[in-house]
């Protein structure tokens, strides 16, 4: 599907689904539940980034946060508090597959300006593959990633190329 590369502004009291992306990563919703007053704007970006490297993980419970994507969800007017989605797939440039056995281990993380501070997951669907994650009543907005609360590496890089070969008595290995 078509996305924006950039930044996406929601006004008004309806659900929405924004239909961000970037180039090279392709559409990464999020979406929010419908705000309570009609004059809430919300904003939302797709950041194809590490969101290890913003801060440190001191929510208790929460092991870890993506390491190559987050969102930027914020309440740029209004007070409402909403229900927060993040989905993944197996598009996704971080290969969910690959690291997530439990589903019940994944939940949306909020980073606070300094550290990774909450989470909650309150609806989990889908598979390892694709699927959605859903903290319901957030009221404090800015950055969120998908997080692990089991001790599995989060959501790894995807491996496209991989050559491995044998050079002398030891092996290469290339990849991109």
């Amino acid at each position: 599907p078509s996305f924006v590369n950039g930044p996406v502004r929601k006004i008004g009291n309806d659900a929405f689904e924004f239909p961000v992306g970037k180039i090279n990563a392709g559409y990464r919703p999020c979406s929010i539940t419908a705000p309570s007053v009609i004059t809430d704007v919300f904003t939302a970006e797709y950041i194809r980034g590490n969101a290890t490297a913003l801060g440190t993980v001191t929510a208790p419970g929460l092991q870890a946060v993506s390491n190559c994507e987050y969102w930027d969800i914020d309440r740029t007017s209004g007070t409402s508090s909403v229900n927060v989605t993040l989905s993944w797939s197996s598009i996704s440039p971080c290969n969910p597959a690959a690291t997530v056995n439990d589903l019940n281990d994944i939940t949306v993380a909020h980073f606070d300006g300094a550290t990774w501070n909450m989470h909650g997951a309150t609806t989990v669907g889908g598979s390892a593959s694709a699927g959605a994650v859903t903290w319901n009543g957030v009221s404090n907005f800015s950055t969120f990633s998908l997080g692990l609360k089991g001790s599995q590496v989060p959501l790894s890089v995807k491996f496209t190329n991989l050559t491995a070969f044998p050079s002398g008595s030891a092996n290469i290995i290339e990849w991109t």
